[in-house]
């Protein structure tokens, strides 16, 4: 929001420092701007990975995953429990858990599943969660490219109308207001909305997918019966990595970005 509002700052005082604000209003070049960015959107996408890109976009506002140091405490807590009063005993914990891949993973473990297969069902919902945020970052990426385009689009249809208005002057100036501020239309969104927007798509998706890869970790090692302490050291290597790439393993749209590479 501070990125916005210094954007809008700045943009808003070049425009208002020729005391004609108005004359960047134009509904016409803001409908061939916007139009043609939602038209080609929909061409080119299903509605349905439209309407999950939308959605996702809520994360550029708010992220609601846990830090990686929340993370470590709560499974640390799941495998004292485990440890203590057996992997049945973590069946009262898994009705308070938020859906997502914790929850998953926990209700898995008191299912009697394997390691193995558990590390296999977890990293496929890892995975899957790595492909959906993609997807909604590639939407963004598409739509940054539209924007311009259509902007120079309205650009050449100003500039045709400028033309075949010649022997009119007072057609001129509305000829050559759609000719440029077309252009400024698509340059405004798509680099302070679009590509803002798909970027920290992928800052939040990198950071979902280290707390997903810990979830992975910490759980098959409960599931296996691992020293509280010793998970708590393993996990600990993931504490103060937040926002690094971590390994493709899947998902989960609680936890709700491009392949990773291993964190380091």
């Amino acid at each position: 929001m501070v990125g916005f509002l210094i954007a809008i700052i700045a943009i808003g005082t070049a425009m208002a420092g020729g005391g004609q604000l108005q004359g960047f209003l134009d509904p016409m070049s803001f409908s061939v701007v916007c139009g043609g960015v939602v038209a080609a959107a929909l061409i080119n996408y299903p509605f349905a990975q439209l309407k999950g890109a939308l959605r996702d976009a809520r994360l550029v506002f708010r992220d609601t995953t846990p830090t990686p140091a929340e993370v470590e405490e709560l499974l640390v807590e799941y495998a004292a429990i485990a440890r203590r009063e057996g992997v049945l005993a973590l069946e009262e914990q898994v009705r308070e858990i938020p859906d997502g891949m914790i929850k998953h993973g926990v209700q898995r473990v008191v299912d009697g599943v394997d390691s193995e297969t558990l590390r296999q069902l977890l990293e496929s919902e890892l995975a899957a969660l790595d492909e959906h945020i993609a997807q909604s970052k590639r939407v963004y990426d598409s739509l940054a490219a539209y924007a311009p385009a259509f902007g120079m689009l309205g650009t050449v249809v100003g500039l045709i109308n400028m033309l075949l208005t010649m022997d009119d002057p007072n057609q001129l100036g509305a000829a050559m207001g759609l000719a440029l501020i077309t252009t400024f239309y698509g340059s405004v969104l798509a680099n302070l909305v679009f590509l803002p927007i798909g970027g920290k798509l992928r800052v939040r998706g990198d950071n979902q997918l280290l707390i997903g890869q810990m979830v992975v970790e910490g759980l098959v090692a409960v599931a296996q019966g691992e020293n509280p302490s010793t998970i708590s050291d393993m996990l600990s290597a993931f504490t103060g990595v937040e926002g690094e790439k971590g390994k493709p393993a899947a998902a989960d749209r609680s936890f709700a970005p491009e392949p990773q590479e291993e964190a380091v």
